[in-house]
């Protein structure tokens, strides 16, 4: 009888041990780029549903530089399992492992790569300019129609407006301090044998040379 009562204790005392097994599962975070290890990263253990059973949060520095990145769970039962692992600046990361056999003490579910999210930049308006002058050789081609001008303006306003230009008091045209010689205006000499710029409109485009 007694030898009963105490066979019927060890096999107590047995089946508790069975209900206390734990298999450990361990792995790290890390930057999918550089390859460091990540700290502070919050990891959710979720069953083969995605349904939460645990979370933890992997070791951050500075403490523990040697550990920096590493998370471990306890699991008690058989059956496939997700990792959900998220952190400040990262995309969120997923890790699939199983548990086979209630005889596994440890499972390495390796590395949970973290791909840093891309910042979305806000919507910026891109506005198109013309063209103001152009170099040709010896030859400065001003783009005149890059200049807002009214209607019938001057061509002594115009030159005034071209990067570089200046206008003396008797009518004489300088670009960058040298003294313009010709004057064409679609490929026609504007001066006509005068080398000066008296009260005359300008529409079309000219070239200093």
């Amino acid at each position: 009888m007694k030898r009963f009562i105490l066979l019927l204790c060890m096999m107590f005392s047995l089946s508790l041990m069975a209900r206390d097994i734990m298999t450990n599962v361990k792995g790290r975070t890390l930057d999918n780029l550089t390859g460091e290890n990540i700290g502070d990263v919050t990891l959710v253990l979720m069953n083969a549903d995605s349904i939460p059973i645990d979370t933890m949060v992997s070791i951050g520095p500075p403490n523990h530089p040697m550990l920096v990145g590493m998370f471990a769970f306890k699991v008690g039962k058989v059956g496939k399992y997700i990792i959900h692992a998220s952190a400040v600046g990262y995309k969120d990361a997923y890790v699939n492992f199983r548990v086979r056999s209630r005889r596994e003490w440890l499972v390495r579910v390796g590395d949970i790569r973290m791909v840093k999210a891309v910042k979305e930049l806000p919507e910026l308006l891109v506005k198109a300019t013309k063209i103001k002058m152009i170099y040709s050789g010896d030859t400065i081609v001003y783009i005149t129609d890059a200049f807002k001008m009214a209607d019938g303006s001057m061509l002594d306003e115009l030159i005034r407006r071209l990067p570089g230009a200046t206008l003396s008091a008797d009518g004489r045209i300088y670009v960058n301090g040298h003294y313009v010689e010709n004057l064409l205006v679609n490929g026609k000499d504007f001066f006509g044998g005068n080398a000066q710029v008296g009260s005359r409109t300008c529409r079309p485009t000219p070239s200093a040379r």
